[in-house]
């Protein structure tokens, strides 16, 4: 595997709060950039293992591409596994949750992997990093403003 992206930060919010929104990938839209829809493609709860999704992103010279994804692996509450099949890059994604500082926030590290293993693969990974991390660091940054100022607000414990 070859790492694209990654990006840690810190939300001021339990690991429990931020493994709930952030490990449901049917609101990955609502803080990563270039996710154009992603809905779930079986009953499942989000994070089980096996769950399926389809996420429709926009692809960096125009377009748009569906890509098929599955959870692999999860722990819940501490870290989610992803892979989906956007060949020849073969993405995978890890999202892990720790208690940070007194436990009452969360260390947050995401992660973006390229599986494929072909020369094709090889070329497409100097693009896809550049665009890769700088969607992390702005999906990442929109995530906290959306949980530091909505999750605790709104009804229930979920944003809106």
């Amino acid at each position: 595997m070859h790492l694209l992206a990654e990006f840690s930060i810190v939300i001021e919010k339990p690991p429990a709060v931020v493994f709930a929104f952030a490990a449901d990938l049917a609101r990955f839209g609502q803080w990563f950039p270039g996710v154009v829809a992603i809905h779930a493609e079986d009953t499942s709860p989000p994070a089980a293992m096996g769950k399926r999704y389809r996420e429709t992103v926009t692809l960096p010279l125009g377009g748009r591409r569906e890509i098929d994804i599955v959870v692999v692996d999860a722990d819940p509450g501490r870290r989610l596994v992803t892979e989906g099949e956007f060949p020849p890059l073969l993405p995978r994604m890890e999202m892990r949750f720790d208690p940070a500082g007194s436990g009452d926030a969360t260390l947050f590290d995401w992660r973006m992997y390229s599986r494929g293993a072909t020369l094709r693969a090889a070329a497409m990974r100097v693009p896809a990093r550049a665009l890769m991390q700088g969607r992390a660091e702005a999906g990442l940054a929109k995530l906290k403003a959306l949980l530091e100022a909505e999750w605790a607000a709104a009804p229930h414990g979920q944003a809106s």
